[in-house]
């Protein structure tokens, strides 16, 4: 877990970069192929679930799913 976990840099950005001051949330990006119904790969669209967990007097967890379609590719 420690790997995902948030600082604030200078501006108030949440980062990855463990030398910023230390917050109490954490979060995880996933990204993948999306698929049809046929298990077939859709060109130029994936899948991004991204999960944010903090305590704070007890355990919290947000989840949120998405799908980008129609992006270049960098």
């Amino acid at each position: 877990m420690k790997n995902y976990k948030l600082f604030l840099d200078s501006n108030n950005n949440y980062s990855y970069n463990n030398s910023w001051k230390e917050t109490i949330f954490y979060r995880f990006l996933k990204t993948e192929k999306l698929v049809d119904d046929s298990w077939k790969e859709i060109n130029n669209a994936i899948k991004i679930t991204s999960k944010v967990i903090w305590y704070s007097k007890w355990y919290h967890e947000f989840e949120i799913k998405t799908i980008l379609a129609n992006f270049n590719r960098l």
